[in-house]
């Protein structure tokens, strides 16, 4: 205990950080505590401690790093970027992550915000001029800028996708599904004479060449018709003989 001896205050602090506190019994020492823990209060006493636990901090500015495994954060709003270290996640529970409101668009990037060093993924919201649209876009050769492939369109009963600047290495379609065109316009199979394309399976080729219109003799007509054979099976919609 602190007392005076000769007039001179005798303390029962030992060591530079020391503490005095009151226990049980009375004034005691608390030893000071190791670099960079915290005083706390125990279930009477106080102690030092490198967690802090069970504290509910208003309105705090945090500066610097948090090394954590487990920091839960309340509702709060984030006016700044948040930075993560090369290789740390971002990993989520039974949780979404919510623009909040349906005017909200938000974009994701796979590298920088730069145009042409990533990939660009852009989330609307249903009162956006995109009306709730997905959208994709990567780099282009140059790397200097973003070239949109994929928009799904939102905000309708039956979504449109549309594929742009995009060469497809195989579309696969699974048993008994079809592929649907409109009535209206149509749609064309190759868009040029100079496209190659077959059925089954048989090496694609270009448009067949004008078969001209057969004379009145029949050699000709047979002829006509082994013409158009040629093609057919060119295109594999009939087998080779």
């Amino acid at each position: 205990m602190a007392e005076f001896l000769n007039g001179v205050l005798v303390s029962i602090l030992t060591t530079r950080g020391d503490m005095l506190y009151r226990n049980a019994s009375g004034e005691a020492r608390l030893a000071k505590g190791a670099a960079n823990t915290v005083l706390r209060m125990g279930a009477n006493d106080p102690e030092w401690s490198a967690i802090l636990a069970g504290l509910t901090l208003t309105s705090p500015t945090i500066n610097g790093t948090i090394a954590t495994t487990g920091l839960t954060l309340p509702a709060h709003t984030v006016s700044d970027d948040i930075t993560l270290a090369s290789g740390a996640d971002i990993v989520m529970g039974n949780n979404d992550l919510v623009g909040g409101t349906t005017g909200v668009q938000y974009y994701l990037y796979g590298g920088t915000k730069s145009a042409g060093k990533g990939t660009k993924v852009a989330l609307s919201g249903v009162d956006q001029a995109q009306h709730g649209a997905f959208r994709v876009w990567t780099p282009n050769a140059a790397e200097n800028a973003d070239t949109q492939r994929l928009d799904i369109s939102g905000d309708i009963d039956i979504s449109v996708g549309t594929w742009s600047n995009i060469t497809h290495s195989g579309l696969s379609v699974t048993d008994g599904q079809n592929i649907v065109v409109g009535t209206g316009i149509g749609s064309s199979f190759g868009a040029a004479a100079n496209q190659k394309s077959s059925f089954h399976g048989v090496t694609p080729v270009v448009q067949a060449a004008h078969i001209a219109d057969p004379a009145a003799e029949v050699n000709q007509l047979a002829g006509r018709v082994a013409d158009i054979l040629v093609v057919l099976e060119n295109k594999g919609l009939t087998a080779a003989a």
